[in-house]
């Protein structure tokens, strides 16, 4: 009986971009859009090439700007619902006296 080599896991670009911390978009501008091997993905890992570390870096910033937006939208919103409650009291507090 004779036993096959197990083939390498080949894994999708959607996931290789996960792996590799980067935008699925990112790696299709580099075109670098295509299933790899986990080997493969690690072997970027360890040595990266330039458009690894730029695309990682654009990556960083984008989820930067979108969460700093984010807090921005909240802290927007809960100014708001202060102003609104302040009208609210005011409102009573005028038919109260």
């Amino acid at each position: 009986m004779t036993t096959k080599a197990a083939k390498p896991a080949v894994v999708h670009p959607r996931e290789v971009a996960k792996r590799l911390g980067v935008s699925r978009g990112t790696l299709r501008r580099c075109g670098q859009d295509f299933s790899r091997t986990v080997e493969q993905i690690a072997d970027l890992l360890s040595d990266k090439p330039q458009w690894l570390i730029d695309g990682q870096a654009a990556t960083a910033a984008r989820k930067r700007q979108q969460r700093d937006a984010a807090a921005l939208r909240e802290r927007r919103d809960q100014q708001e619902s202060d102003r609104a409650q302040r009208m609210l009291w005011a409102y009573k507090d005028g038919y109260a006296g």
